[in-house]
């Protein structure tokens, strides 16, 4: 799909792309109004189709899948913290982690100081943090849907349930728009 004809959709499909907020891509594009006709533009087919255009591309140009995510998500949900130590019990150094425990690591911090009364005594501290496990496990098993009563998701008109794999892929869409905002922070670094 080409860009919009309309140069303000247009503007308004790459914001929102970028992961702004329906009104601040509103806005953003140049147009002023209610916040309602935000959503509106928003649930427009044709602009609903290329914001997903435009997050595929920036999700290819990162490299980004589901599947990459979702392997992310593994390395840090069964990670084994005790694969940091060696045979007898140090603590490895960062350099020598497995890369699965290396991925789980959010910071990783030494900490010295001189132990007052000691000449020249050096006290080391290693501070290590370690991604959120349960959160990473629950990403996991809301994908896998393993936590909906799967007895009510069958598809009936009168109540308007759905089947599991509506919801499978409502939640890979998800997925793959977190994962291409997270790509076009990747691309984009701001300057420290």
């Amino acid at each position: 799909m080409a860009a919009l004809s309309n140069i303000r959709r247009e503007r308004f499909a790459q914001a929102f792309a970028t992961g702004l907020t329906a009104g601040e891509a509103y806005r953003r594009a140049g147009y002023r109004g209610t916040p309602g006709n935000a959503w509106r533009l928003k649930a427009n087919p044709e602009v609903r189709a290329r914001v997903a255009e435009l997050v595929e591309v920036g999700a290819r140009r990162a490299e980004v899948s589901v599947e990459k995510v979702l392997r992310e998500l593994a390395r840090i949900g069964f990670a084994d913290v005790r694969q940091m130590h060696d045979a007898e019990g140090g603590l490895r150094r960062i350099a020598e982690l497995p890369d699965d425990i290396a991925a789980a690591v959010a910071s990783y911090e030494v900490v010295k100081r001189t132990v007052p009364g000691i000449d020249a005594a050096v006290e080391v501290t290693h501070k290590i943090k370690v991604w959120d496990k349960a959160r990473a496990l629950e990403m996991i098993g809301r994908y896998l849907a393993m936590f909906i009563d799967r007895n009510k998701l069958v598809r009936d008109e009168d109540t308007g349930a759905i089947e599991v794999d509506d919801v499978r892929a409502r939640l890979a869409d998800e997925i793959d728009r977190i994962a291409a905002r997270l790509g076009k922070g990747a691309l984009d670094p701001k300057p420290e």
